[in-house]
């Protein structure tokens, strides 16, 4: 999967690496937000991360933490980011699986133990089962981003999805946060010296380590432009349309997702034929007879199918869930300040002052600390 964002190749990395945001901005996708608590979240040293990843490469790596809203025995997550470009989350899901059936009711609960016994035969009982999220963040411009990833595992690797459902369950992730980071890198633009970043955000607890730790390096490694490319200062943000364009970054360059957007516009147009011919033989045939009533019942059928799969070629545009019930309302001029996004986006969530541990993963700049929530 890939797609292209609006904010810099730095809000991207921070962002994915930190877990804290998860059960926030990707609310009844990949979580909810009452599996939020504080992550302990440790480094290893930079020695030994260099042994631990993939390619040697400097970076992080954290110590494993447990996954939010299970009770562990062993914590079953790390994070690790290989610079320039590679930030990877790995984890151990065996203990996770078995607690999921193990609250399931019957007769789902002996089904998907079935599923996963049938898995496990034949494989050493003390392995482990690896989930790996891979991302690839690639700086295309002052202010833009290209963002890869792939998901690996070791186990029920005889379940596939199609590339254009995992694409799109891709795009609620994604869309999950975009405009929420488009709005904060503004915020971010408005330090004049990037070197006091950090004394400039409210970063107080241990999940935030991974986004201090990408700072340090980044302050050090910061993309070199050529002379003639310069980032928009404009003070406005895009248009929630631009933000959650899915066609120009994405579909017109995935040819699943373009091939799959070019079937549907071919079923529309032949069921919406189907409907006005069908019409036509209503009207023609004798009134009150069954081959008329057949006619006219079939022609709703497929105008109704005409306009599914319409609503099904914008799932390849925009993001019309994001567009109708966003986290920011849209006025009708997109004159709205940072804090009123993140001040609905908080009493949404039912945040209160003495909950750091949720605030602090907005990195808040700490002018907008003083706001009450």
């Amino acid at each position: 999967y890939m797609r292209d964002l609006p904010y810099s190749y730095d809000m991207l990395v921070e962002n994915l690496g930190d877990p804290a945001h998860i059960p926030f901005a990707h609310h009844g996708v990949l979580t909810s937000r009452d599996t939020a608590k504080p992550i302990p979240v440790r480094m290893e040293t930079p020695e030994d991360a260099l042994k631990l990843n993939f390619h040697g490469s400097p970076g992080y790596y954290s110590k494993p933490y447990s996954i939010a809203g299970f009770e562990l025995q062993q914590p079953n997550v790390c994070i690790a980011f290989e610079a320039p470009a590679l930030l990877y989350y790995q984890t151990d899901t065996k203990e996770v699986l078995d607690g999921m059936v193990g609250k399931m009711k019957a007769p789902f609960k002996q089904l998907a133990r079935l599923l996963v016994d049938l898995d496990r035969k034949g494989k050493d009982p003390h392995a482990r089962e690896l989930f790996y999220v891979i991302t690839y963040m690639v700086p295309t411009a002052p202010g833009k981003s290209r963002f890869f990833i792939n998901n690996a595992r070791n186990f029920f690797q005889f379940i596939q999805l199609p590339t254009v459902v995992e694409h799109w369950l891709q795009h609620q992730v994604v869309d999950g946060d975009t405009m929420l980071l488009h709005l904060e890198e503004q915020q971010y633009d408005q330090i004049s010296d990037p070197s006091k970043l950090d004394a400039k955000l409210f970063m107080p607890i241990e999940s935030d380590t991974t986004v201090r730790e990408f700072r340090r390096w980044y302050r050090k490694n910061p993309p070199q432009w050529a002379p003639e490319a310069s980032k928009s200062t404009s003070t406005q943000p895009l248009p929630r349309s631009a933000v959650l364009d899915r066609f120009n970054s994405h579909t017109q360059k995935c040819a699943a997702c373009r091939t799959a957007m070019l079937q549907l516009q071919q079923a529309q147009t032949a069921s919406m034929a189907g409907c006005l011919l069908l019409l036509a033989a209503a009207a023609v045939l004798p009134n009150g007879g069954w081959p008329s009533m057949t006619a006219a019942a079939v022609a709703v059928v497929a105008a109704a199918a005409s306009y599914l799969l319409k609503q099904l070629q914008q799932e390849f545009t925009l993001s019309t869930t994001c567009m109708q019930s966003g986290m920011c309302e849209q006025k009708a001029n997109f004159n709205f300040n940072w804090w009123s996004c993140v001040h609905q986006y908080c009493t949404t969530t039912n945040l209160k002052r003495q909950q750091p541990s949720a605030l602090g993963s907005l990195r808040l700049p700490l002018q907008y600390m003083s706001c009450s929530v």
